[in-house]
């Protein structure tokens, strides 16, 4: 999980836990993407993401389209410090215990849907990884 600086400080504290997202480039397949994506927002080289389902971000608002995706990771697949692209982003890699996660998923207190998601679809099958 990473954070990420908003546009608009003044309407939160100023950083957002979010999953790592980004756009998938031209000729690039939505995993070729994860994995690019993962690397450069949190210098994890990850392999063989395994899709966990495809979501309209806005249906009929938006024809955007996110792929959520599971990989493991461990310090063997760290390969680089993260951060996004340097002078284009503002990404501190933020990692979360998972009960942390549950209780904040509890709470309400997640502000980005793709990790809402994420975090409902782990608390089903974290007992199946």
């Amino acid at each position: 999980m990473i954070a990420h600086r908003r546009d608009n400080p003044a309407s939160t504290d100023g950083w957002v836990i979010e999953l790592v997202a980004g756009m998938i480039d031209a000729g690039e397949t939505a995993e070729e993407a994860a994995i690019r994506e993962v690397f450069e927002e949190t210098g994890y080289r990850i392999m063989n993401p395994r899709l966990l389902g495809r979501y309209f971000s806005s249906p009929g608002g938006s024809d955007e389209r996110f792929f959520l995706y599971l990989a493991r990771v461990g310090e063997a697949q760290r390969e680089g410090d993260g951060g996004g692209v340097a002078g284009e982003e503002d990404i501190k890699v933020f990692q979360l215990k998972i009960d942390d996660l549950f209780d904040r998923l509890a709470r309400g207190a997640i502000d980005d849907p793709k990790l809402a998601i994420a975090a409902y679809w782990l608390k089903d099958n974290v007992g199946r990884l």
